[in-house]
């Protein structure tokens, strides 16, 4: 896996502190924004950014340190890290931000060569300060695993993916199906021995963009075939249909 070093943009910031035995830094810039970072024990880095008041429109800005030849995409919502080759390297969750009541505020994602820019908007409605952003960078497809229990005989798995699976899928379904597989192998290899959770995996991530929430159920019957069917209804069933009208 590709080293990648994330980095706000601090101006005349005073120094990094760190919260004693928690993995959590923080810095104080001269806009009175104070940014943090936590390194989580699966290697998901989560960054914060308290801004105490300003008008209108701030920019958040991240110096990311990738590879030579990467790229970053976005839809304006995630975004996508990728390595020259193509080759999938990470990806940022839903841009999101709260103000001091819990409510939404109106935020996007922008990119501008190696650096991610979050925007936040607080000229849309009187959001209440101070205001959390809060980006998470993560470095697999699955971002949780909110079920896993023996049901009728087989496991029974729930499975929520990372914003970047939604977009890789529109690059490649291959890639997407291929990794998040392995990771759900690697962490559950129990719930994962029948071949019928691989075929279910496959098949919702053809339809991936949509979704959030997969579930796969062990104790469905295998069905090797099942792309050639799901092919065979789609290519043929409109044109029965389409026979079939008067």
């Amino acid at each position: 896996m590709a080293d990648v070093e994330i980095a706000p943009e601090v101006e005349d910031g005073g120094e990094i502190q760190e919260v004693e035995s928690s993995g959590i830094t923080y810095q104080e810039a001269a806009d009175g924004v104070v940014h943090l970072r936590s390194l989580k024990s699966n290697g998901d880095v989560q960054y914060g950014s308290v801004l105490d008041t300003f008008e209108g429109s701030k920019e958040i800005v991240y110096d990311i340190d990738l590879p030579r030849g990467s790229t970053i995409e976005t839809d304006g919502k995630a975004a996508l890290v990728l390595s020259e080759s193509g080759e999938f390297i990470g990806g940022f969750e839903d841009a999101w931000a709260l103000d001091a009541d819990g409510n939404p505020v109106s935020t996007t994602y922008k990119v501008d060569g190696h650096r991610l820019i979050q925007v936040i908007d607080a000229g849309a409605g009187s959001p209440k300060f101070p205001i959390v952003a809060d980006p998470v960078f993560k470095r697999g497809m699955i971002k949780k695993v909110t079920k896993e229990k023996w049901e009728k005989g087989g496991w029974v798995v729930q499975v929520k993916v990372t914003a970047a699976a939604r977009l890789l899928r529109l690059k490649s379904v291959t890639d997407v199906a291929m990794l998040g597989y392995k990771d759900l192998v690697e962490h559950y290899p129990r719930s994962m021995k029948k071949a019928t959770m691989r075929q279910q995996w496959d098949c919702h991530v053809l339809g991936l963009y949509g979704a959030f929430t997969i579930d796969l159920e062990g104790y469905r019957k295998s069905k090797p075939n099942w792309q050639k069917r799901k092919l065979r209804r789609t290519l043929f069933t409109p044109l029965k249909r389409k026979m079939l009208v008067p």
